[in-house]
């Protein structure tokens, strides 16, 4: 873990883009389940 974290913070940035894709599908399948429950 120490030589990935030393790699110029690459694991960081990798880290915050699946932080933030899981982020988009969490509110998708939010706004789904909503849009299927008023119809």
């Amino acid at each position: 873990m120490a030589t990935l974290v030393g790699s110029d913070g690459a694991v960081v940035w990798l880290v915050a883009v699946l932080l933030v894709l899981m982020a988009g599908l969490g509110l998708a399948l939010l706004a789904a389940t909503r849009a299927t429950r008023r119809f």
